[in-house]
């Protein structure tokens, strides 16, 4: 099954810039919708996946799957404001969209108000590993344009990522606070992304 998956991706998609060792033990387990479409035509995302597969190990496969499919849904959201023109996750990385980018993650994270009037979200885990996964893409697209001299990110103007976290993290946790999760999801949620 999983080799005529591939048959059919490589005819679809011509050129693929998947690599085996990501293939095989990661893209396919995905199911077969828009968000993996879009997670398979994304450089920036198949980066990621690359750099936690070596980093987890393929054991973790379903892991990075799921890593990889949320910033798929997000770009997903994104796409949704039909004032955006930008396809891949990529341009989404800048100044310029920054705004736009949180927005769309509040908006799938579905903010609300506790009964203390703190604002908080319904999905708290997915507005942490979000916030978690842009910030490595973002590493990655300026070490990558260190590497290739690239003046507006090695100058910081486009490429400074370090406060996308704070203030959506602080309110997911609020969140868990609030609503007592129990401590191994806390445990989990620290191990997957925040002690990196």
């Amino acid at each position: 099954m999983a080799s005529g998956r591939n048959l059919l991706d490589g005819s679809i998609n011509g050129k693929s810039n998947i690599g085996a060792e990501l293939a095989e033990p990661v893209i396919s387990r995905m199911r077969i919708d828009k968000v993996t479409s879009i997670v398979k035509t994304d450089t920036l995302i198949l980066q990621l996946g690359e750099l936690l597969l070596r980093k987890l190990g393929s054991k973790r496969a379903l892991d990075i799957s799921a890593r990889m499919r949320e910033l798929g849904r997000l770009i997903i959201r994104l796409q949704s404001d039909e004032s955006v023109k930008e396809r891949t996750l990529n341009p989404f990385l800048s100044r310029r969209l920054f705004d736009t980018v949180m927005e769309g993650i509040e908006a799938e994270g579905i903010p609300e108000t506790s009964a203390a009037g703190r604002k908080l979200f319904k999905k708290p885990a997915f507005v942490i590993k979000v916030n978690n996964s842009l910030w490595k893409v973002a590493q990655l697209k300026r070490g990558k344009a260190l590497r290739e001299g690239d003046k507006v990110c090695t100058n910081e103007e486009g490429c400074s990522f370090e406060d996308w976290r704070s203030s959506s993290i602080e309110r997911s946790w609020g969140r868990m606070h609030d609503a007592d999760v129990s401590a191994s999801l806390r445990l989990k949620l620290t191990y997957d992304g925040l002690a990196d």
